[in-house]
């Protein structure tokens, strides 16, 4: 293993940790709102058991890990300081952190990358294979995620409501007066994030909409699911969702799974790595 440090195209560093397979393949792992790379457990036997396999992966620490954070940032001059994290993060600053990450690997000598996102990253790194027609992704507990945070908070229209309006007064960077999750946002990470009819809202399971981006998807596609992830069963069943998901992905190469798991993936993190495995080895 091997912690690397490098620039996005903006001047923000990025981090993260390299297991070195060979440079035919490499599969990078984009964490979920407020994650980081060493979080959740499965990153690491994902890590480990790909690059035991020959596939390199590489688990990214983005502009938007954790809740909150200090980026450094290169100037001609050395380094300056801003606010990241989950709480303050763009939707579309992802597409930086991927294209700039992809860029650096490739001046490395690696060959074919594979990109993975999990929970709210899924909509991420589709968002960055849809605009760059990017061929090879992994989804891990990829949902709908407007459901996911209007369900599960009591609150929430008050809180969209009032991002809504200081989105509409530009002033999009002000924090929300109340927390959803006990975490608060800006008003613009908010909706950019989790609006409904917004960008990251490729999957409304709530409405069985099926976006045309997605259905005209030509990639090779990996989703997984677990059967208890907590957060779909706010609003469907995992049965539901798979099909929702199948039928969205009309026009790609689609491999769907279903683990008897959760949305961590935290009861049996070598199955979900051996289906990885699999997948990645057997791409043509």
């Amino acid at each position: 293993m091997e912690f690397l440090r490098f620039i996005a195209k903006d001047g923000v560093e990025l981090t993260g940790q390299l297991y070195e397979g060979n440079k035919d393949m490499l599969v990078v792992h984009l964490h979920g709102w407020c994650g980081n790379f060493y979080e959740n457990e499965f990153v690491q036997v994902v890590g480990r058991t790909l690059s035991e396999n020959g596939v390199s992966f590489f688990a990214l620490n983005s502009r938007a890990h954790d809740y909150k954070c200090d980026l450094r940032v290169k100037t001609k001059d050395g380094f300056t300081s801003k606010t990241g994290g989950g709480a303050v993060d763009d939707f579309y600053s992802s597409a930086i952190d991927l294209e700039s990450t992809i860029k650096y690997f490739k001046k490395l000598g690696y060959k074919r990358i594979v990109l993975q996102g999990h929970s709210t990253a899924a909509q991420k790194v589709l968002y960055y294979a849809i605009e760059k027609k990017h061929k090879d992704i992994i989804l891990l507990s990829a949902g709908d995620i407007h459901s996911e945070i209007t369900k599960g908070n009591a609150n929430s229209a008050k809180v969209f409501a009032e991002a809504r309006k200081l989105v509409k007064a530009g002033k999009g960077d002000q924090y929300l007066k109340e927390p959803l999750w006990g975490l608060v946002f800006t008003a613009e990470a908010l909706i950019n994030g989790y609006g409904d009819n917004e960008t990251c809202d490729y999957f409304p399971i709530r409405t069985g909409e099926h976006k045309k981006e997605v259905e005209n998807y030509k990639g090779n596609v990996l989703n997984i699911l677990g059967d208890q992830d907590s957060l779909m069963k706010l609003y469907c069943d995992t049965k539901e969702g798979a099909k929702y998901f199948k039928n969205s992905f009309s026009s790609a190469n689609y491999k769907m799974v279903v683990l008897h798991d959760t949305h961590g993936f935290n009861k049996n993190p070598k199955r979900l790595a051996s289906e990885i495995t699999k997948w990645c080895t057997s791409l043509k």
